[in-house]
């Protein structure tokens, strides 16, 4: 034992920056283990499943063929993705995945992962290192952030956590400002602000920018500017984040515009300012700040808070709020500890965060109206990791140094919270399944019980060591009996519950019997009992990782709840007997135990718990019955009748089998090439929900989605979709669909929107036979009668180039069904035409007689200002670096 306390200690001593390397790299590779021990897949979400992991194979494609990928035309009857914030293609992160082949794909994807959230760890202990200026606490803040639930969140958001270890690299460099010189604070800053805005999620990396800038000011003003030269400190973050945004102008420049247009909708997020008084009880709700490690599962929590009448909460199968339950305690005792400028910061700044990620009025509409258009829970949920780890960082650092212990709780007051607490989530834990209601009421009553043998005992001298056992073993016994009984069989979630029941039950009551009596040192009873239960501690953690491996029957997935719930007593009680110093171990070792119980908690959370909904790890190939299920559609429809590449789909989904009945919002179907009108994205206009509001109001739509199950003939033949299926999710064939592309010989000039909707409307309006138009092409309406048009070849060179022969017999229009953008320009025989709006979504552009050759190209124009503005921000970085280079040398040579 003291070599290892040796060890401990000679390893902060040397600031061997090599091992805490390695520490953070094993806790990596532990989270990532299905990766390195089954070859198994990141997938972390339905989110990313559906939607960004589609989005990243669209821009590989884009990449290998060798084009930005600006205009995607399977989503959305074609977007511009040049303004979306979901573009994979800037990000330098992904290059290296772009250039692997293509099996390799998601396999270097989770590699890259599982380095970023060492990465992560490793520059989060380096800047806590510069804030407490204690090696022991930054690593045991550090690991927080590593392993806590904002960084499982970030697993299953992939931005999010490519954007983390660069945000701790920033602050590293601010804090450590002063032992480098500026030439090399500039650039390392500058890059690493250039990859935060360059990640796929331009609203992620806004609150990144928004939770620097704020602990910027923290840093200049709360810490007194304790730099040697503030100014220059100043000067420097302020210059490389303007040369960034600069550097990165191509990148946000268009999303900034579409989001300042008219046109432009992202799902119809307005502020209610000043809408009255009001809590979102789904944010408040349990399940949203705890962890379903300790029985809130939170898909559970969501059916009990409206059979309460709490209302529901967003379905997430992670916690990001929790970072363990010694981070809590920890933040708990900063209301016991004298305060000054940085723990009041920090405490103040996180009850902030916490109100606005709550969506409590009226802090939720002030911040939201002062985030201005990029507003976003993303924000709040940015800043609870910083400020949590770093307060608990501080309090942890003045119990270390002082070596005092806090007030210790009254040990009846404490059996009385325990026993509520318990008693609470017991009663919750029952509301959800009431089958197993009896069961709930008999381990309230054990619990009851318990804390009041407790109570009774907390006067007189400590409990011994045997008295424990034996409590904790009747109970365990007693647990094992109501198991059997309302369960039906033992299992291996019946031998997790009876090990954790023990454990619970004998850490309460000596958790009760220590702080009753804390100016006692400890007996040998009492140090024999604290062996003992931490000997079945780290057995039941084992066990845990080990049975749950298992595939697990329904009964004994419903008792999960049960385990977490005795499994939080546990490491309650634990962290309680540390941080109150139930140990006679001094503060400086005190944070290795620390270190060790947040391993013990947050390993389990993110291995076993986190992924009761939806496993985050999957066997290669992920998408592999859509490619089988979609051959047999082709077979169905008759392969030679497909023509994926001039008709789109509705209810894609259904016709290729990749999901069930109902039709999903979701970006799947262009993997297969296949065209819809669905789809998910950042921005949608408003052009597109007006169409379907007017035509199909029936289709789910959300916030930057749209589901493909219109049951409109009329908006089904609009938007070009010649293949449906019916009720049994057979294959349907429509003859009315309008093609990619079409030469029109009739339209009808009708300027007004909302006359042109009403027009395509009309029973006697024939989608085949006339074109609406929205100006005078130049051409005479109606000189034509109305023939049904055919669907013309092209060639597409690029997503954002398709050329075409037409061979018009007299003066037409040539239809393109992809959504009207501004970024589109026609050419005729070489010639450019003017581009015009056709049947309210689309374009049209008018071509003479006789045989033309027609180019269709998409051209940016805000990413051509932002490349412009990037050359600008490269003079103005490499002027600035250049200055700084010499003024360096010639302080030297001073």
């Amino acid at each position: 034992m003291s070599r290892w306390r040796d060890w401990w200690d000679a390893l902060f001593e040397r600031a061997d920056l090599r091992a805490v390397c390695m520490f953070h790299f094993l806790a990596a590779a532990l989270i990532f283990s299905p990766f390195f021990l089954r070859g198994q897949v990141i997938v972390g979400s339905s989110d990313n499943e559906f939607h960004l992991l589609p989005n990243m194979l669209f821009a590989r494609d884009a990449f290998a063929n060798g084009e930005l990928g600006h205009w995607n035309p399977f989503i959305l009857t074609g977007t511009n993705f040049a303004a979306s914030t979901h573009h994979h293609l800037y990000s330098p992160l992904n290059w290296p995945l772009f250039l692997a082949p293509e099996r390799w794909f998601f396999h270097l994807l989770t590699l890259r992962m599982c380095v970023e959230l060492w990465l992560l760890g490793v520059c989060s202990y380096l800047f806590f290192r510069e804030e407490l200026k204690d090696r022991r606490w930054a690593l045991v803040s550090s690991t927080m952030m590593q392993l806590g639930g904002y960084a499982f969140f970030a697993i299953t958001t992939y931005a999010n956590l490519s954007i983390l270890p660069f945000v701790c690299l920033v602050l590293y460099v601010v804090w450590s400002f002063d032992r480098r010189p500026r030439w090399k604070s500039l650039s390392a800053l500058t890059f690493a602000f250039a990859v935060i805005v360059l990640t796929p999620n331009l609203v992620y990396s806004a609150a990144a920018i928004l939770t620097l800038c704020l602990l910027f000011l923290y840093r200049a003003a709360c810490r007194g500017c304790r730099w040697s030269r503030p100014d220059a400190c100043v000067a420097t973050f302020a210059l490389s984040l303007v040369c960034s945004l600069l550097l990165c102008a191509f990148r946000w420049l268009p999303f900034a515009l579409e989001l300042a247009a008219d046109d432009f909708y992202a799902g119809g997020r307005a502020s209610p300012f000043l809408s009255g008084p009001s809590v979102n009880y789904g944010y408040l709700w349990l399940t949203h700040w705890l962890p379903e490690a300790w029985g809130v599962n939170l898909s559970h929590g969501i059916e009990t808070g409206h059979r309460l009448g709490l209302g529901g909460a967003h379905f997430q199968f992670h916690s990001y709020p929790y970072f363990g339950i010694v981070s809590a305690l920890l933040v708990l005792q900063a209301l016991r500890v004298k305060r000054d400028r940085t723990v009041t910061f920090f405490g103040a700044t996180l009850l902030i965060a916490s109100f606005w990620y709550m969506k409590v009025w009226p802090v939720r509409d002030l911040l939201d109206v002062l985030s201005g258009p990029m507003r976003h829970e993303i924000v709040p949920k940015m800043l609870i990791p910083f400020c949590f780890c770093t307060l608990a960082g501080h309090v942890g650092k003045r119990f270390c140094q002082s070596d005092q212990r806090p007030a210790a709780y009254p040990g009846r007051w404490l059996a009385v919270l325990v026993a509520v607490v318990t008693a609470c989530a017991f009663v919750l834990w029952g509301v959800r399944y009431d089958a197993l209601r009896p069961l709930a009421r008999c381990l309230v009553a054990l619990t009851l019980a318990s804390s009041l043998l407790a109570w009774r005992r907390s006067s007189r001298p400590l409990l011994s060591a045997g008295r424990v056992s034996t409590l904790a073993l009747a109970g365990a016994v007693l647990v094992a009996v109501l198991v059997v009984v309302f369960v039906g069989r033992p299992s291996p979630m019946f031998i997790e519950i009876v090990v954790w029941e023990a454990l619970s039950l004998g850490s309460v009551l000596l958790l009760c019997a220590r702080l009753a009596n804390p100016g006692r040192k400890p007996g040998k009873g009492m140090q024999v009992g604290v062996t003992l239960l931490g000997g079945l501690f780290l057995a039941g953690i084992v066990l845990q990782l080990l049975l749950r491996s298992l595939d697990l029957s329904s009964s004994e997935h419903v008792l999960t709840s049960l385990v977490g719930i005795l499994r939080f007593l546990t490491l309650a009680a634990a962290a309680s007997l540390v941080l109150n110093g139930a140990w006679a171990v001094q503060g400086a070792r005190r944070s290795a135990l620390v270190v060790l119980l947040l391993l013990a908690d947050l390993i389990p959370y993110n291995k076993v718990y986190g992924h009761q909904s939806t496993e985050p790890f999957v066997t290669y190939p992920i998408y592999p019955s859509a490619d089988r299920c979609l051959a047999a559609a082709r077979n169905r429809l008759r392969r030679s009748s497909l023509d994926f590449h001039s008709y789109r789909v509705n209810a894609p989904h259904r016709l290729t089998g990749i999901s069930g009945s109902r039709e999903i919002c979701s970006n799947i179907p262009s993997l297969y090439g296949v065209r819809s009108y669905g789809g998910v994205n950042s921005t949608l206009t408003p052009r597109k929900m007006e169409l379907l509001r007017h035509l199909a109001p029936e289709t789910s739509m959300g916030q930057g989605m749209i589901a493909a199950e219109a049951t409109d003939a009329r908006y089904l033949d609009l938007v070009g979709c010649r293949y449906d299926v019916d009720a049994l999710n057979s294959p349907v064939l429509r003859n009315g669909a309008l093609a990619r592309f079409m030469l029109f010989r009739h339209f009808e000039l009708v300027p007004d929107d909302e006359a042109c909707l009403a027009r395509l409307a009309e029973p006697d309006f024939r989608p085949l036979a006339s074109l609406v138009l929205d100006r005078d092409p130049g051409l005479q309406p109606g000189a034509c009668s109305p023939e049904p048009a055919s669907s013309l070849a092209f060639d597409q060179e690029k997503t954002t180039r398709l050329r075409m022969g037409v061979d018009a017999p007299a003066p037409a229009l040539l239809f393109f069904g992809d959504t009207h953008d501004a970024g589109w320009h026609a050419y005729v025989d070489g010639e450019e035409r003017p581009v015009l709006r056709a049947d309210y979504l689309f374009m049209a552009v008018a071509v003479p007689a006789g045989r033309h050759e027609v180019l269709w190209q998409f051209r940016s124009a805000p990413f051509a200002m932002g490349v412009k503005l990037a050359s600008a921000g490269g003079i103005l970085w490499c002027i600035m670096l250049g200055a700084l280079l010499r003024a360096d040398r010639r302080r030297r040579s001073h």
